[in-house]
């Protein structure tokens, strides 16, 4: 057991180090090979340090998935394993990350939800969930989330960067199952103050009722992105949250 503890800390390293280089589909297969033989011993010979093995596997295959922009995969990765893995928060935390990226927020919320129970404090964790409760249009919950993870400091430069991408896809989202819904132009239509609204019509809808659809279109690669001074979470500290 000693010794697969050891190869399978060898393989991770070396995927990492081939990911470093460039050698992705490389690091990719190797870390598969690892993973696939962790998981067969976490499942016939349960222990603590089998598990942990296996969700350091699992956590790093995620990263590069999604760093790859192949959200769906790391998802049903994080999914298929979760017996496994328990509650693991790290891996939750993920899950929430690829879901959001998929436009599934609901699914999203809980994810991040079960992460922060074993770490309430984690600021980028918190912020991942107010994006995903604003576009579900629960912008009080949102808001008490973005001010906790605003309290614990400053926001880093990488973190409101994916902000700002997350939050792009979820008014492109909801605004393109608006259009459909209505059969307009997503050109004619507006995400603003938790609903969409075509002008033209005098029409709405929250983003709450927009969510499920919503969650069924397709993901842009290059959402439209707001001025950051438009992007409440990162922003200054407000009483309502009106984003994505």
């Amino acid at each position: 057991q000693a010794r697969q503890l050891q190869a399978g800390r060898e393989a991770l390293a070396q995927a990492q180090s081939l990911w470093n280089v460039g050698s992705h589909d490389a690091a990719s297969e190797l870390l598969q090979q690892a993973l696939g033989l962790a998981e067969r011993t976490a499942s016939s010979s349960p222990s603590a340090a089998h598990t942990q093995l296996l969700a350091m596997l699992a956590r790093e295959q995620a990263r590069m998935q999604l760093a790859d922009g192949r959200p769906q995969a790391a998802l049903d990765g994080l999914t298929r394993l979760e017996p496994l893995l328990g509650r693991e928060a790290d891996a939750w935390a993920l899950r929430g990350n690829a879901a959001q990226r998929l436009g599934r927020h609901q699914d999203s919320v809980q994810a991040y939800t079960t992460a922060l129970q074993s770490r309430p404090n984690e600021q980028r964790w918190l912020l991942g969930a107010a994006v995903s409760l604003a576009a579900l249009g629960q912008t009080s919950n949102a808001s008490d989330m973005a001010a906790k993870a605003r309290a614990l400091g400053p926001i880093s430069k990488e973190v409101q960067a994916y902000l700002r991408q997350a939050g792009a896809t979820a008014r492109h989202l909801l605004v393109a199952a608006a259009a459909q819904q209505w059969g307009v132009p997503a050109s004619e239509c507006k995400a603003s103050l938790s609903k969409v609204t075509h002008a033209a019509s005098k029409r709405s809808l929250s983003y709450g009722q927009l969510a499920a659809a919503a969650a069924k279109m397709p993901v842009p690669e290059k959402p439209a992105m707001k001025d950051p001074s438009q992007f409440r979470i990162v922003g200054k500290p407000t009483t309502r949250l009106d984003t994505p």
